[in-house]
């Protein structure tokens, strides 16, 4: 499990948590790592997730890094992500992709606090680099 490698209060934790529940379909687990604006605001967000990700296998979480971008403030961090997917459908092949994801650091719906739990956005964790 890739999330061994980093402290519970980084926020690279909260993604390969994240990213592990949903390589393996585990989505209502996935809602725990998610951001809390989001969570909460977003209509049957298990079906959401189910959604943006049912469409693409995921075989592994190659790596994670901070990127260095203004935005990377105490309760906003993006992140670098290299993912192995499967790409096509009559002659499939595993390719490794580079993914943005942004995490929030949140106490409650739209309060970010440094004091609260990073989630990721799940609109975002599918952007490409």
């Amino acid at each position: 499990m890739i999330s061994s490698k980093f402290p519970e209060d980084d926020p690279r934790y909260t993604y390969a948590c994240f990213i592990d529940a949903i390589i393996q379909k585990r989505y209502k687990d996935a809602l725990e790592y998610c951001q809390l604006t989001w969570v909460k605001t977003t209509e049957n967000p298990v079906n959401m997730l189910k959604q943006y990700f049912d469409g693409i296998e995921i075989r592994r979480c190659v790596y994670i890094k901070t990127t260095k971008t203004e935005l990377n403030t105490a309760v906003v961090c993006d992140l670098k992500v290299k993912l192995e997917v499967k790409m096509g459908l009559i002659r499939p092949l595993f390719t490794k992709r580079k993914y943005k994801p942004r995490l929030i650091k949140e106490k409650g719906i739209r309060k970010p606090d440094v004091n609260g739990a990073w989630g990721v956005n799940p609109v975002s964790a599918l952007k490409l680099i």
